[in-house]
């Protein structure tokens, strides 16, 4: 149970930090 519980957040925290990743790559050579 408590396994689960860490992969969900940790699947919720890769999910954001690959948002942001992507959201930066796009916004990136935009600005620039």
């Amino acid at each position: 149970m408590e396994y689960d519980m860490e992969k969900k957040i940790f699947k919720k925290f890769a999910a954001s930090a690959a948002l942001l990743g992507l959201l930066s790559f796009i916004a990136g050579p935009v600005h620039a």
